[in-house]
């Protein structure tokens, strides 16, 4: 199965917050997603299902050990083998463009891009879906 965006954006959280990236409390997936995407609890709670059910079975949701009512999302296997993959496959796009560039050239890039996540991450509000 193809993953939609935000399975997508939901895999990616869980990985690069997540401690150990593999675990995460289900409201900071909710904050995190809500930043990008107009989706509400419900919506949200949707997805989190789907993905932890055949066929996927990406994630694993569990009551939190600090409360019975917040849920603990955490990576499975299948989880972890699929976020690891589009990780691999990105580095191999980002490879195959950067061995046309100058180093210079990857230099200014990553210049800009670091400003770039700066404006984002500090002075921009969260786009409007």
């Amino acid at each position: 199965d193809t993953l939609n965006r935000h399975q997508t954006v939901i895999l990616w959280i869980i990985k690069s917050k997540g401690q150990d990236g593999r675990t995460l409390p289900r409201k900071v997936i909710e904050q995190l997603i809500g930043e990008w995407y107009d989706l509400g609890s419900p919506a949200i709670s949707k997805v989190l299902r789907k993905m932890a059910q055949p066929p996927l079975e990406l994630i694993a949701i569990e009551e939190s050990a600090n409360s019975g009512r917040e849920k603990s999302i955490s990576l499975t296997e299948a989880g972890t083998e699929t976020i690891n993959a589009m990780i691999a496959r990105t580095e191999n796009f980002i490879a195959k463009i950067s061995d046309r560039l100058t180093d210079a050239q990857i230099l200014n890039g990553m210049d800009f891009m670091e400003r770039v996540g700066e404006i984002v991450e500090f002075e921009l509000e969260p786009p409007d879906s």
